[in-house]
């Protein structure tokens, strides 16, 4: 992939690396376009955006409707730092499973998110699970992994995403582990139930121009 997107950044200013269960959104506060945002910052190696997993809260959200926005459907999500990834580059760089450039350091950009969609649905995601292909493929450990967020939604006091967003950000940008000082650090400790419980979503559907 970085090779790729070292082809792509001959020919374009920007290159965006994300998973297919992702998506790079622009606060709407801003009142302009990703595109029209991204053309406006500083050149650098990469921007990171803040890692937002979505989940479905079991007893207050119904499944998703995917003929509209999901945004609209889903009001929860856990603020983390694997899903903070360096996926917007300017220059040629070495990825590192998306997760954090070689040899670069990273900064998170104050307007963007980035939404992790794996767990929209409990449905969807319990037909994945169950997937024999998925199963085969040694999937089986991982999806649990994500039950835990379904489950931290339903049971954790939830924060205001307005003011929590900014205290996220310098947490995740100050804290590295210490085998990756590239890559910020997932929160334990004092900071669990807070840095991880579920954050009221700031952002709303609007109807297209």
């Amino acid at each position: 992939m970085s090779k790729i997107a070292a082809t792509l950044l001959l020919h374009y200013d920007i290159v965006i690396g994300l998973d297919i269960d992702e998506f790079i959104l622009v606060d709407p506060e801003t009142g302009i376009s990703l595109a029209q945002y991204l053309s406006e910052l500083k050149p650098r190696s990469s921007y990171s955006s803040l890692g937002m997993d979505v989940g479905q809260h079991i007893e207050l959200e119904q499944p998703v409707d995917f003929s509209k926005p999901l945004l609209s459907q889903r009001g929860f999500a856990a603020i983390s730092a694997r899903y903070s990834k360096p996926s917007i580059i300017m220059k040629p760089v070495k990825w590192g499973g998306l997760h954090r450039i070689k040899g670069r350091n990273f900064k998170i950009d104050q307007n963007l998110y980035l939404f992790h969609f794996g767990m929209v649905d409990q449905k969807q995601s319990e037909l994945r699970k169950n997937d024999p292909n998925l199963v085969e493929s040694g999937w089986t450990n991982h999806m649990k992994r994500r039950q835990n967020l379904l489950d931290l939604i339903a049971n954790a006091t939830p924060l205001d995403g307005d003011t929590y967003f900014s205290i996220a950000r310098n947490l995740q940008q100050s804290r590295r582990p210490i085998y990756a000082l590239n890559k910020p650090k997932m929160i334990k400790g004092p900071q669990l139930s807070t840095y991880r419980c579920a954050s009221r979503l700031s952002f709303k559907s609007r109807p297209n121009p």
